[in-house]
């Protein structure tokens, strides 16, 4: 992708809706405290548990194929799908991300608080691919703000919602999303799109939602490799993230995105805060010991092109074709059936 092909949005017009935020964000910050203790114990509480919303678009697979794709490519990001009155940027955004999907053919989307419908219908709208998300629709946003697109057919997909949570992130009702997704005829990939508690402050409830994670992924596993993807609040080296990567050592290969930091006030200016830190992972957990896999980690919608407080994290998994496995033989096959624009 070359820099005149990327999304680019003014940052000098966009500065002054920034500085207006941030106030709002201060007022909200000493508002919602109460708003969420008084709310959590009113409102409705989602079940932990619930079969996804699947909107169906991808393309079906025939019962003969085989995964034929030499490279797949994943992208990670919180949206940030709050009111423009909140974040001073219009939705013209979400357009802008839905058009980067569209024109790099990413095959497969993680993102975090897609909590409004102005965000969440221009995802929906997507062609040629299936999109899960929660069905949780009892808190104060629109479900959990989680969303999973594919290219490729979603089998199964349910929501989750973590039982530990405090505050005014309790309407939020966080917790992950989990799909397979159909590869093939018969090789399937688990992806778990998550999002845990932020703050400082909530270090061990972070610590309780991962070991809940942990449980989740172990119930769903069946030897398919796995992605692991999202808004993490942690990095390596804090005890929820690390609790999580030992978990799924002896489950396969991992490999966890470097990208560099992904929220940075530094670089963005709606990112609140004055430490710059590294909270948004795609880990991949590849299981098959005969195949060459390399990966490729990109930072995207940084800086000049900022499209929420986060910056996006891609993925770019590589298969070996030297290698005589289903895996590494099928994109190609793929790619001849194609039509030629």
């Amino acid at each position: 992708m070359t820099p005149s092909e990327r999304v680019s949005i003014n940052p000098v017009e966009e500065k002054k809706p920034a500085a207006r935020s941030k106030v709002v964000a201060g007022l909200s910050a000493l508002a919602l405290p109460a708003l969420g203790a008084l709310s959590c114990n009113v409102v409705p509480r989602a079940p932990e548990q619930a079969r996804a919303d699947v909107l169906r678009g991808a393309l079906s697979v025939a019962e003969d194929a085989h995964f034929s794709q030499p490279c797949l490519k994943v992208v990670s990001l919180n949206t940030w799908g709050k009111p423009k009155f909140i974040t001073g940027l219009s939705s013209e955004r979400f357009e802008d991300v839905a058009h980067f999907l569209k024109r790099e053919e990413i095959d497969v989307v993680a993102l975090q608080e897609v909590w409004f419908e102005e965000a969440r219908k221009i995802f929906l709208s997507l062609e040629g691919v299936d999109v899960a998300e929660s069905p949780f629709r009892n808190s104060l946003f629109l479900k959990n703000g989680l969303a999973t697109i594919s290219r490729f057919p979603i089998l199964e997909s349910l929501s989750y919602r973590f039982t530990a949570e405090s505050g005014v992130q309790a309407l939020a009702e966080k917790g992950a999303l989990y799909t397979a997704l159909q590869l093939s005829a018969d090789e399937h990939m688990h992806v778990w799109n998550v999002h845990l508690q932020s703050g400082d402050s909530s270090t061990t409830i972070r610590e309780e939602q991962i070991r809940e994670l942990c449980e989740w992924i172990e119930e769903q596993d069946d030897g398919s490799p796995l992605l692991i993807l999202g808004d993490f609040n942690c990095a390596p080296g804090s005890e929820a993230f690390d609790q999580l990567l030992l978990a799924l050592q002896n489950m396969g290969h991992i490999e966890v995105s470097s990208v560099g930091t992904t929220y940075d006030p530094e670089r963005n200016v709606y990112a609140l805060g004055e430490t710059p830190l590294t909270l948004d992972f795609v880990i991949s957990v590849t299981r098959s010991t005969q195949q060459e896999v390399s990966f490729h980690f990109d930072r995207i919608f940084d800086e000049s092109e900022v499209v929420s407080d986060h910056f996006g994290v891609l993925s770019e998994i590589t298969f070996s074709d030297s290698l005589d496995t289903r895996l590494a033989q099928g994109l190609a096959a793929r790619i001849l059936e194609e039509p030629k624009e």
